[in-house]
């Protein structure tokens, strides 16, 4: 509830953590972070991209041994979340 993400971010002054924000819509999340949410959790969303990248790249290089080459696609998958992240959350360029 936005009204009560900004009135505990208001009487609180402190930056609120949203736990379990995998697969919530970017005007959400833009809106959070609007009312004081400060840190984003999207571990099962990283996890997800990770894992099915992996299992696309298993099966398509069945005879690759190399795990830096076998991993390197999944690796990617997960910095592309990351980006898309800091996009929607306007986090882009920010220290």
């Amino acid at each position: 509830n936005q009204l009560r993400l900004r009135d505990i971010h208001h009487r609180t002054k402190l930056p609120l953590v949203l736990h379990g924000g995998s697969g919530i819509g970017a005007m959400s999340l833009r809106a959070a972070v609007k009312n004081g949410i400060r840190i984003v959790n999207i571990d099962t969303e990283l996890r997800i991209a990770f894992t099915e990248t992996l299992r696309k790249t298993l099966r398509a290089k069945k005879t690759v041994y190399d795990p830096r080459k076998l991993l390197s696609p999944s690796i990617a998958a997960v910095a592309d979340v990351v980006e898309s992240k800091m996009k929607i959350l306007g986090c882009i360029k920010k220290a």
